[in-house]
């Protein structure tokens, strides 16, 4: 209930302040709330979830990437977000969640699991922290910069895909301040 109270007022604040004043609904936690808010019903949710029919579950899934496709073409420049412009790309998103959690035998972890999915899934915020510089330098230097900039800073940044990573490197102290450091080729660190 309190999670629906706050994605109701951070998307009303949101779809308000993105027609008044766009850079602060883009930016700011409180008009973005309400996308956290749908991920916590999704983990309050799953134990549920994972009973879900698997027809159910695979039509939902399949809708939830259609509608995140949809909202991926029907985007322009003239687009206004978030606001009401990121419901469908979020309900989407939480659609494809909410089915994974029951594995639909024949759900869309039948595209996503293939290797180049998985490949840009591992790529994905790599390249979110260096879009604006990919895409102001991107437009000079050509496509291949964005996915070279993304797989450096993922290759440099990112923790290993190894299990158990985590204990290793959390019992570290400048792992509780927040900061890792940096994996560097030759195992300098």
């Amino acid at each position: 209930m309190g999670l629906g109270v706050l994605a109701a007022g951070s998307l009303s604040l949101s779809v308000v302040l993105t027609d008044r004043a766009q850079p602060w609904a883009f930016y700011s936690l409180p008009t973005r709330a309400w996308e956290l808010a749908g991920g916590g019903v999704l983990a309050l949710a799953a134990p549920r979830l994972r009973r879900l029919p698997d027809p159910v579950a695979t039509a939902l899934g399949w809708s939830g990437l259609c509608g995140i496709g949809w909202a991926v073409a029907a985007d322009s420049a003239h687009t206004q977000y978030p606001g009401t412009a990121a419901l469908l790309p979020v309900a989407g998103a939480m659609a494809v969640i909410a089915a994974g959690c029951a594995h639909p035998r024949w759900g869309p972890d039948l595209l996503l699991a293939r290797r180049p999915m998985q490949e840009t899934g591992r790529l994905s915020y790599s390249l979110y922290l260096w879009h604006w510089p990919v895409l102001i330098i991107g437009v000079t230097l050509g496509a291949r910069t964005a996915g070279a900039r993304a797989w450096c800073c993922s290759a440099c940044c990112s923790p290993p895909q190894r299990p158990g990573w985590w204990r290793t490197r959390c019992a570290k102290p400048a792992a509780w301040s927040g900061c890792r450091p940096a994996r560097l080729p030759w195992g300098l660190r």
